[in-house]
């Protein structure tokens, strides 16, 4: 989970509480939620800082549950999967073009659509030119423009960010959490 971030983060983080959390000592006093960072050359868990080029500007893990005062032994989540600024699900769908129809209803409603990755025949299309992603009266679609409406028999492959619902966390739980990530400043 090393990462490095440039900028301030504000993110989620999903976890299994069994194989991704483990028990580290902090040196310094950090709030639940905390992106973590280890000094290389003592090997004592701070806060995240990409200012620094001691250690701490690469981010080892993040603090679980409560804040920690220097000298706690703290739950930290070493693995797990961070999602941009808002939690989501990878959706992996699948078209097939007909050579007239330009719209395609999605499972759910895509969240940054600019994000999603649109391959017709293998090819990678381009957001805003090829196609775009809309929600109206509820439904997502995905439209193509008139000149890149997809062949008869063409293979339409979506990958987007699908929007979590409540039903997502009753049919993880409880293998499956999810915490808000505070970056620099901790």
């Amino acid at each position: 989970m090393a990462k490095k971030y440039p900028f301030p983060v504000k993110k989620y983080l999903f976890y299994d509480p069994i194989k991704d959390v483990t028990k580290l000592t902090v040196r310094a006093n950090l709030k639940h939620g905390c992106l973590l960072g280890k000094i290389s050359s003592n090997g004592n868990i701070v806060a995240y800082n990409p200012l620094e080029d001691d250690g701490s500007n690469t981010a080892i893990g993040v603090l679980l549950h409560v804040d920690a005062e220097s000298g706690d032994l703290a739950d930290v989540a070493l693995r797990g999967k961070f999602g941009d600024n808002y939690v989501f699900v990878d959706m992996n769908e699948e078209a097939e073009g007909d050579g007239t129809e330009d719209t395609f209803v999605l499972l759910r409603p895509a969240l940054c659509p600019e994000t999603s990755v649109v391959t017709v025949g293998g090819v990678v299309q381009d957001y805003g030119v090829d196609y775009t992603i809309e929600t109206t009266e509820g439904t997502t679609s995905l439209i193509f423009a008139a000149e890149s409406i997809p062949a008869n028999s063409a293979a339409i492959a979506i990958w987007y960010k699908g929007k979590f619902t409540s039903d997502d966390f009753w049919n993880c739980a409880p293998e499956l959490i999810v915490e808000t990530v505070i970056g620099y400043p901790a």
